[in-house]
């Protein structure tokens, strides 16, 4: 007699076999034939090999902006593309409270070339500070909520920046 969880044990392995005897049906090969010659098979190209992404390498003006801007609360991250750049004030807040009650912070490292947190304390982002969003050559999204940064100062960003995504909520 078996059990509870030897039973489900056991159907669990039936469906596993019965999943590995499922045939998947492959394309069939493009036959070319000849009269009176042998049939040719043409078989697809084979897959071009993953690439590592290439070097983002920041220039020292860019990481003295994102030095700044670290410090007074946002999270930056330069992804492995085009080495876009994304600083948000609403996540830096996050790692900030998880900083303080002793939390570490997710990691997501698979498309992100660098990534870079926040200090536990600094003071707030103004419109003064506006002008280091402005060392980074490659900004395509800036989340500004939770800043002391004016709504006409805001407005302004974006006018003078319109291939960045400006958001002054948090987008909860």
């Amino acid at each position: 007699m078996l059990t509870t969880q030897a039973c489900g044990i056991a159907l669990f392995a039936v469906g596993l076999c019965s999943c590995a005897r499922e045939q998947v049906e492959l394309p069939q090969p493009v036959m070319k034939t000849t009269w009176g010659a042998a049939p040719e098979v043409a078989l697809p190209p084979a897959p071009v090999p993953a690439t590592p992404p290439p070097e983002i390498v920041l220039s020292r003006d860019e990481r003295t902006a994102i030095e700044h801007l670290r410090r007074r609360g946002a999270y930056i991250a330069v992804f492995n593309w085009d080495a876009e750049t994304l600083v948000h004030f609403p996540l830096g807040a996050l790692e900030r409270q998880w900083k303080q009650e002793g939390r570490r912070s997710f990691e997501c490292a698979m498309v992100i070339a660098y990534s870079f947190s926040p200090d536990a304390e600094g003071p707030p982002m103004t419109d003064r500070d506006l002008a280091y969003l402005d060392r980074l050559p490659r900004l395509k999204r800036v989340n500004l909520a939770g800043t002391r940064v004016t709504p006409q100062a805001i407005t302004a960003f974006r006018a003078a920046h319109p291939n960045v995504t400006v958001e002054d909520k948090d987008d909860e």
